[in-house]
Order: C-alpha cells, then structure tokens, then sequence
C-alpha cells in the first residue's frame, strides 16, 4: 500500500475547490444575463449553493489534513 502524502492530498482539494469556484463563477456570469426568468434564477441559486456547500466540505477536509 502506498504511503500517504498530506501535501498531494491538500494540493489536489485546492484543484478541486479551483474547480468548484470557476463553476460557481460560470453559474454566477449566467444569473448576470438580462433575460434570465425567476424560474431559471431560482435555478441558478440552487445550484451555487449546491457548489458552495461541496467547497465548504473540501475546505473542511484541508483543515483536517493540517491539524
């Protein structure tokens, strides 16, 4: 079994926290369009929350690896 590396680990949740927040970011550009409905908008919150509360675990699980 191959040993575990903590400095690998944190290094790949910063790429998927990366990931997470240009996802976010691309949900938030289409919230900015001028016709967006409040269905779609309601969508849209749905899913940035979603995005941030799966950053919040990643964010979670570095803090762990440096205690």
């Amino acid at each position: 079994m191959d040993e575990f590396e903590p400095i690998k680990a944190r290094s790949g949740l910063f790429a998927l926290i990366t990931a997470g927040l240009e996802d976010a970011h691309e949900l938030a550009v289409q919230g900015q369009r001028t016709k967006v409905d409040r269905s779609e908008v309601l969508k849209i919150l749905e899913r940035i929350v979603d995005q941030t509360n799966q950053i919040e675990i990643l964010l979670m699980a570095i803090g762990a690896l440096e205690e």
